[in-house]
């Protein structure tokens, strides 16, 4: 174990900060949201975030156990909603992806040429990204003076 520390611990410590930042990130949001979940808030007073009572778990039980519940057919809806755009859209986005795949594996003519059209909106946003960084880097008053020809 000590040799382990000895041989990565530095690369640990320098990727410690950013691992920080992107626990705090993704998952301060999450943390927020559970506990306003358990908070009596409505849209009206929503403004009154740091004052609103503690109810637990009754928003819960309000939405999945009351049948009166105005909220309780809309979170069904959007349940069932979700899960079947979640299929829907995995499902053919599987088989699509698998047959292109399979069709440009097999001798095509221009095969090199479907090929790179099925990459290009995969490259180019990052080219584009680094022209425009070009271009800020070029007119900015940090980029070093331009020498004659």
């Amino acid at each position: 174990m000590r040799t382990f520390w000895r041989r990565y611990g530095l690369a640990y410590l320098f990727i410690a900060p950013a691992f920080l930042g992107m626990l705090l990130v993704h998952y301060g949001p999450m943390v927020q949201g559970i506990y306003m979940s358990f908070l009596d808030l409505r849209l009206q007073t929503l403004r009154l975030y740091l004052q609103a009572p503690f109810v637990g778990l009754e928003n819960y039980r309000e939405i999945l156990l009351n049948p009166e519940s105005t909220f309780r057919a809309g979170f069904l809806y959007a349940v069932r909603t979700t899960l079947l755009y979640t299929l829907v859209v995995n499902a053919l986005n599987l088989s699509l992806g698998l047959l292109v795949a399979h069709l440009l594996n097999r001798p095509l003519f221009l095969r090199g040429l479907w090929r790179s059209l099925i990459l290009l909106p995969w490259v180019v946003p990052s080219y584009v990204v680094g022209l425009l960084w070009g271009f800020m880097w070029l007119n900015s008053k940090l980029a070093p003076p331009a020498y004659p020809a």
